[in-house]
């Protein structure tokens, strides 16, 4: 028996800095890629300090943000 794994999430973007993540958390960010058009992401973003973070250092020039889709499962 065959099993297929693929699954299809939509996501929704959020311009940056037009609307903020509402909590503090991980979330799906785009932004401009020096040798692409852009690049997909997960950033930590900080509600206190209103900025995304990678370890330590803030990231600029974020375009949009999304909630992380829910993680794969394997069905029992």
């Amino acid at each position: 028996m065959r099993r297929s794994f693929k699954k299809t999430v939509k996501v929704t973007w959020f311009a940056y800095p037009h609307k903020s993540p509402p909590q503090s958390g991980y979330y799906l960010v785009t932004r401009p890629h020096p040798f692409k058009d852009t690049q997909v992401e997960v950033l930590q973003w900080s509600l206190t300090s209103k900025c995304f973070f990678n370890g330590m250092s803030k990231r600029t020039n974020i375009l949009a943000w999304a909630k992380l889709p829910e993680p794969f499962t394997t069905a029992a």
